[in-house]
C-alpha cells in the first residue's frame, strides 16, 4: 500500500516519551504507525523512559518495547539520603542543595517533583540513558545506510543527514518536567556521535489543564507548570548567559547550555481547552500521537518542514512587544474526516421514511380516489360472476310410487326436488361458493389490486409517487370496499330459500305441462328427471347469484375490516419509527439493533470504520434526511430494498380482519424483526453511498456551485473548526498574534481547498495522498493547524498558573526557587525579567504603545461581544426541531466567525485606520449573520420563530450596545 504517488522525504527519527504521558503518547504513536504501514519503518526508533509501571489508557495490545523503567536500577531515596550526608562525594548534584528533601517520600518515586526527576536523570545519564539512546541512534546511521522501501511510502531520506528527534512528556509531573530540559540538550549533543549534524529537538508537552485530578492537588500540577514553562523560556532567550552543567561525567557531550541554543527547536504545548470538552488527558495523547504519524511517515511532513522551517525568522526568535519575551512556544490541532454513514444511518433514514407514510393523506386523496375508481370499475375483476359457479353433477333421482291419485303423484315429484335441491344440491353449491368467495375471508382481488398498486406507484413508477401519501392510497381503498358493499347491499338479489321456493313453482307449472301428455299414473323416471334438470338448468344463475351474495356481503366486510386494521398498523408503524428514531439518536446509537458494519469489506475499510468511533475524527456525511439524498444511488432501489420489506412485513402482510395485529406490540415485534433482516440491503446501500460520496469528494466542485451548497461544505468546516490549535491564548489581542500555517492531506483535486479557501480566507498547504492510503486509514481528511510563536504570557491559563504558584508555595512553605530544576536559573531568570522590562520604554515611542494598546483592548472588545453572541446562537441551534434549520444556520455561523477571525487576525493594532477599518468589516459581518439567520427560521414552526427572534433580538442588543460603549471610530481614545 503506497501512502503517495510522489516520494515522501522522511528523516531518521527518535520518539522519547518522559512519563506517564509520554510514555502513552509513544505507545498510541507506534499503534497507529503500525496500523498504516504494518510495521514499524527502519528510520523511526523509539525509546520510553519512566519511574513507574507504564499507566493505563495506551493502545489495546499494550505495546511495551522500548520502555525502560528507571527505578530498576535506582534507589532514588538512598540517593538523596547520601547525597544530604555526603554531599562530597556527589558534586554533581550541588543544585539540590537547600531543597528540603525528604527521602522517605523519595522512596515510593518522583511522586510529581521534578528535582527528584532530574536526580534521576543525572544519575542514570552515562549507564542506562545514553547507553539506550546510543544504541537507537545508531540503529537508525546503519539502517538508514540501506535504500529505504518503496512499496509503502514511497519514502526518500533527506540529504541533509540530521536526525529529528520528538520528545512527549507533561511539564506537571516528575519524571516528564524532571527530565524534559536535560534531555531534551543531550539528545542533540549525543546524535552527534552517530550523524553528522545534530538532531533537530521537538517538543509536544500537555499543560495541566489536560488532567483531571482533585481539586486539591490542581495547585501543584500547575505551579510544577509554571516553573518547567518559565525554565524553557528562559533558557530559549539568547540574552541569558551560558549555563555550565556538571553531570557525573562529561565525556557523553557537552556540559553547557550555550545562551545561542535553546533546548527545543519548536515546542508545542497543548491543554485543548479550545476543543469543548475534548482537552483531556485520554484525547490528547493520542491526538499527539496522530500528528506524530501525520509529522514522521504521512505526505504532509514535508509542507510543515518546509514552510514551518522558512518562516522560523519570522516569529519564534522575535520579542513580544507587550513584554519583551520570547514568543519559542507554539501549538498545533489536528483533526481527520471519516465517511459517515453506518448501519444505523441507514436504518435512521428508513425510520424516518416509515414516519413519513402518513404525512401526505389529504395531498393524495384526490389523486388515488380517481385512481382506485378506475381499478374498480364494474367490480368483475374483484366479485366472481354466476357463471363462474358451476352447477354440481348430481342427478335428480325419482321412481314412480306404484300406486295413489295424479295431485298425490305431482306432490311426490316436488318435495322429492326439495329434498334434492335443500340437501344435495345446494349444500354442494354453497361449498364451491366458498371456493369463489369465502364469507370468512377478505376478497384476495381487492387486497392483491391494493397491493399492487402501492408496488407500482411508489417502487415501480416513473417518476415514484411521493412516499408520504401510502397512508393516502390505504384510506383510498377502505373507501372503495366499503363504498362497494354499500352497493351490494342496496341491490340485493333474493336469497337462496326464495330461489328454491321459485324452482319449485316453475317445476310444478313444467309438471303441469307433461300432464296434458302423459297421465301422472303413468310417470317414469325417464319423464320427470329431464323435466326437473331442465327447469334447474333454467333457475341456476339465481341460484349461483343468491349464494355468491350470501359469501360476498360477508367477505367484502371482513376486507373492509382487513383495510382498517392495516391502516392502524400504518398508523402504529409511524409512531414507533419515530419514537425509536429518538430514542436512538439521544443514545448516540448505542441501542441500535443492529451492529455496525459487520463484516463486509477488506481488513482496509474495516480500520477505517474502528477509525470513525476516535476522538478527533468527525464523519464526512452527505445528509440522508433531505427529499433528493438518494437519488444519485437510485432511491428507487432504496425503496425496493429496504423499505418495501418493512411495510409487507409490517403492514402488507396483514390479511385478516384481526386486531391484535395491528395492536402497537405486535407491530413493533414485526418492525424489529424486518429491521434486523435488512443487514444485506443496507450493506449494499452503504458501498453504493461511499462511492457516490468519494466521488464528490474527490473531485472539486464546478465553478457554477455554490460552494455553501456543497454536501461536504458543512462537515468540512467543522473539521477545520476542530482542528484548531489545542492551547487557550489570550483572546484580548493584547500580544503579538501567532504564525498560522494549515496544512490539508487528501487526494490531489479534492473538493477541500475550495470549500476551505471560499468562506473561510485561509491560506492552505495540500498534501496529497494515494487513494489506497484512504482505502487503508478510513481518513478521507486530515488537517494541520499549527500556530507557531506566542510567549508564555500569551497563553490565557498562565495567570492562574502564577496564582497557583503563589497558593502552594504558601501553603507547602516552599520557596519559589524551590520549584525550578536549579535555584541559579531561578536567580538569573530574575535577573533577566527585570533586565527585560526595564528595555521595553526603549521598544517604541510612548504613543506607539498607547495606539497599540488601545487597539488591542479594541479588538478584544469585540471578540467577547462575538463570543456572546455566538454562544446565543450555538445554544439556540440545539434547541431546533427542524435539523435542516439547524445546520444551514451553523453553517453561517462557522463560516461568518471563520472570516471574522482572519480579518481580527490581520489588524495592525498600531495603525488607527487600520482598526477602525477591520472592526467595521467584522461587526458588518456579525450583523449580516444575525439577519440571514433570522431569514433561516421563518421556515420553522411559529413557536419556534418566536423563540428564535426573542434570540436574536437579544444579538442585536449585544451589538448595539458594543457601537454604543466603544466609539468605532475613535480608537485612541478608547
Amino acid at each position: 500500500m503506497r501512502l503517495s504517488d510522489s516520494p515522501i522525504v522522511v528523516r531518521p527519527t527518535l520518539i522519547v516519551g518522559l512519563g506517564g504521558t509520554g510514555v502513552l503518547v509513544c505507545q498510541w504513536v507506534e499503534h497507529y504507525i503500525r496500523e498504516l504501514l504494518g510495521t514499524v519503518p527502519p528510520f523511526i526508533r523509539f525509546l520510553k523512559l519512566d519511574t513507574d509501571a507504564s499507566d493505563d489508557g495506551g493502545p489495546p495490545e499494550g505495546i511495551l518495547s522500548d520502555f525502560i523503567n528507571l527505578f530498576h536500577y535506582l534507589d532514588v531515596g538512598e540517593v538523596v539520603r547520601d547525597n544530604a550526608s555526603y554531599p562530597q562525594f556527589h558534586p554533581h548534584l550541588d543544585w539540590m542543595r537547600g531543597f528540603r528533601e525528604d527521602a522517605t517520600f523519595a522512596d515510593y518515586g518522583c511522586q510529581g517533583i521534578p528535582r527528584l526527576g532530574r536526580l534521576v536523570f543525572f544519575e542514570l545519564r552515562e549507564s542506562v540513558i545514553h547507553e539506550a539512546v546510543a544504541t537507537r541512534f545508531s540503529s537508525l546511521r546503519t539502517s538508514t545506510q540501506q535504500p529505504l522501501d518503496e512499496t509503502t511510502g514511497p519514502f526518500v531520506l533527506a540529504s541533509d543527514g540530521a536526525p529529528v528527534v520528538h520528545i512527549a512528556s507533561s511539564v506537571c509531573g516528575g519524571t516528564g518536567a524532571g527530565m524534559l530540559i536535560d534531555m531534551a540538550y543531550n539528545l542533540r549533543w549525543w546524535s552527534r556521535e552517530s550523524f553528522p549534524k545534530p538532531a533537530e529537538i521537538v517538543g509536544h508537552l500537555l499543560l495541566p489543564d489536560a488532567f483531571r485530578v482533585d481539586p486539591m492537588l490542581r495547585p501543584k500540577l500547575e505551579a510544577t507548570a509554571c516553573a518547567t514553562l518559565d525554565q524553557i523560556e528562559f533558557l530559549s532567550d539568547e540574552r541569558r548567559s551560558d549555563i555550565r552543567v556538571r553531570y557525573r561525567s562529561d565525556r557523553s557531550g557537552e556540559d553547557c547550555f550555550r545562551r545561542d541554543t535553546g533546548p527545543f527547536n519548536f515546542l508545542y504545548l497543548l491543554n485543548g481547552q479550545v476543543d469543548m470538552g475534548s482537552g483531556d488527558r485520554k484525547h490528547l495523547v493520542r491526538l499527539i500521537a496522530r500528528a506524530l504519524r501525520a509529522l514522521t511517515v504521512e505526505p504532509l511532513s514535508q509542507q510543515v518542514r518546509s514552510d514551518a522551517n522558512n518562516k522560523l525568522a519570522e516569529i519564534l526568535p522575535q520579542r513580544d512587544p507587550v513584554n519583551n519575551h520570547r514568543q519559542c512556544f507554539s501549538s498545533y490541532g489536528f483533526w481527520c474526516g471519516v465517511p459517515g454513514h453506518r448501519k444505523r444511518n441507514i436504518q435512521s433514514r428508513v425510520l424516518a421514511d416509515l414516519e413519513n407514510l402518513n404525512a401526505g393523506q389529504n395531498d393524495g386523496r384526490t389523486h388515488y380516489r380517481r385512481e382506485v375508481e378506475h381499478a374498480i370499475a364494474g367490480d368483475a375483476r374483484f366479485i366472481p360472476a354466476a357463471k363462474e359457479l358451476m352447477q354440481p353433477t348430481i342427478s335428480f333421482l325419482w321412481e314412480p310410487p306404484g300406486k295413489g291419485t295424479s295431485p298425490e303423484v305431482v306432490s311426490s315429484v316436488l318435495a322429492g326436488l326439495r329434498r334434492h335441491l335443500e340437501g344435495s344440491l345446494i349444500p354442494l353449491a354453497r361449498k364451491e361458493a366458498e371456493t369463489l368467495v369465502s364469507s370468512h375471508k377478505p376478497i384476495g382481488g381487492l387486497l392483491a389490486a391494493a397491493d399492487e398498486m402501492i408496488e407500482r406507484d411508489f417502487f415501480d413508477a416513473e417518476p415514484l409517487r411521493p412516499l408520504n401519501q401510502v397512508g393516502a392510497c390505504l384510506d383510498t381503498w377502505t373507501e372503495a370496499a366499503d363504498a362497494m358493499l354499500g352497493r351490494r347491499q342496496t341491490s340485493a338479489p333474493p336469497n337462496a330459500n326464495a330461489v328454491v321456493a321459485d324452482i319449485l313453482t316453475q317445476a310444478r307449472s313444467a309438471l303441469e305441462t307433461l300432464q296434458t301428455r302423459v297421465p301422472p299414473l303413468s310417470w317414469t323416471s325417464s319423464d320427470i328427471v329431464p323435466v326437473i334438470d331442465k327447469t334447474i338448468d333454467a333457475c341456476w344463475s339465481a341460484v349461483a347469484e343468491a349464494l355468491l351474495h350470501e359469501n360476498l356481503i360477508e367477505s367484502l366486510k371482513t376486507t373492509v375490516r382487513v383495510f382498517r386494521v392495516r391502516k392502524q398498523a400504518l398508523e402504529a408503524v409511524v409512531a414507533l419509527a419515530w419514537q425509536r428514531r429518538s430514542v436512538g439518536e439521544k443514545a448516540g446509537g448505542n441501542g441500535d439493533v443492529l451492529a455496525d458494519l459487520g463484516t463486509r469489506g477488506t481488513p482496509e475499510s474495516r480500520f477505517g470504520r474502528d477509525r470513525e468511533a476516535d476522538f478527533f475524527s468527525t464523519p464526512l456525511c452527505l445528509s440522508l434526511e433531505a427529499d433528493d439524498a438518494l437519488d444519485a444511488v437510485a432511491v428507487r432501489d432504496f425503496r425496493q430494498s429496504l423499505l418495501r420489506p418493512v411495510l409487507e412485513s409490517c403492514v402488507l402482510s396483514v390479511r385478516e380482519p384481526r386486531t391484535d395485529l395491528a395492536e402497537v406490540r405486535s407491530v413493533e415485534d414485526r418492525l424489529a424483526e424486518s429491521l434486523a433482516r435488512l443487514s444485506e440491503g443496507m450493506n449494499r446501500f452503504l458501498h453504493d453511498i461511499e462511492r457516490h460520496s468519494w466521488d464528490l469528494f474527490r473531485n472539486s466542485p464546478p465553478a457554477s456551485q455554490p460552494i455553501n451548497d456543497h454536501p461536504y461544505y458543512g462537515s468540512i468546516c467543522e473539521i477545520w473548526r476542530l482542528a484548531e490549535p489545542k492551547i487557550d491564548l489570550d483572546k484580548s489581542r493584547k500580544y503579538a498574534p501567532p504564525l498560522s500555517v494549515a496544512i490539508a492531506q487528501q487526494v490531489p483535486g479534492s473538493c477541500v481547498p475550495r470549500l476551505l479557501t471560499h468562506n473561510l480566507e485561509v491560506s492552505l498547504r495540500e498534501a496529497g495522498v494515494a487513494e489506497a492510503c484512504n482505502r487503508r486509514t478510513g481518513e478521507w481528511l486530515q488537517v494541520l493547524r499549527l500556530s507557531y510563536g506566542f510567549c508564555l504570557e500569551a497563553i490565557s491559563r498562565y495567570g492562574k498558573y502564577v496564582a497557583a504558584t503563589d497558593e502552594y508555595v504558601r501553603r507547602m512553605g516552599f520557596e519559589y526557587a524551590d520549584l525550578w530544576l536549579d535555584k541559579n536559573w531561578y536567580t538569573a531568570f530574575q535577573s533577566a525579567l527585570a533586565e527585560w522590562r526595564s528595555a521595553l520604554p526603549r521598544q517604541g515611542n510612548a504613543l506607539e504603545r498607547e495606539v497599540y494598546e488601545a487597539g488591542a483592548a479594541k479588538v478584544g472588545a469585540f471578540r467577547r461581544t462575538t463570543e456572546t453572541v455566538n454562544e446565543r446562537l450555538r445554544q439556540h441551534l440545539r434547541s431546533l426541531g427542524d435539523p435542516s434549520a439547524a445546520i444551514r444556520l451553523a453553517e453561517l455561523q462557522g463560516g461568518t466567525n471563520s472570516r471574522i477571525d482572519l480579518i481580527l487576525q490581520d489588524i495592525a493594532l498600531t495603525d488607527c485606520d487600520a482598526v477602525q477599518e477591520g472592526l467595521n468589516r467584522a461587526l458588518a459581518l456579525l450583523e449580516h449573520m444575525v439577519q440571514c439567520a433570522d431569514e433561516s427560521v421563518r421556515t420553522l414552526p411559529e413557536g419556534e420563530q418566536r423563540i428564535a427572534r426573542d434570540v436574536l433580538g437579544t444579538c442585536r442588543e449585544d451589538l448595539r450596545k458594543f457601537r454604543d460603549d466603544v466609539t468605532v471610530v475613535d480608537v485612541v481614545s478608547f
